[in-house]
């Protein structure tokens, strides 16, 4: 199983030292920023995402967050910087006319690129099958 997680979620997997369901586990790596802008479907893949955060292009309740693994709590605004978004909107808006997910805990608006953080995933949100 840590494989398969680790092959979803990348060399960094948030484990807690207390004892932890399988779920749970999921449900804390769920709500990391990297993961989050990826699920918005924003970013392509993880590493555009990371690498978003990494250069300051991503805010956080309206700071600039550097941090792709910080985990967000119910409520919280992510932004994209404007020029970051504008620059690749049409590429983005062209992914959109295909798009296959629906992630039904955030509520997104592309239009300005940002999103909010509704609620944590449940279960059956998770797009892909352990």
């Amino acid at each position: 199983v840590k494989k398969l997680l680790e092959s979803v979620y990348g060399n960094y997997l948030i484990v807690s030292s207390k004892k932890i369901n399988l779920w749970n586990l999921i449900r804390e790596n769920e709500s990391r920023l990297d993961v989050l802008l990826f699920r918005s479907q924003i970013f392509l893949s993880l590493g555009s995402a990371y690498q978003a955060i990494r250069t300051g292009k991503i805010f956080v309740n309206g700071r600039v967050c550097y941090n792709p693994y910080q985990r967000l709590s119910v409520g919280s605004l992510i932004t994209l910087c404007p020029k970051f978004f504008l620059n690749s909107f049409n590429e983005i808006e062209d992914f959109f006319k295909n798009t296959l997910y629906v992630c039904n805990h955030l509520q997104i608006d592309y239009k300005t690129g940002s999103f909010i953080l509704l609620t944590y995933a449940e279960e059956g949100e998770f797009p892909f099958l352990i």
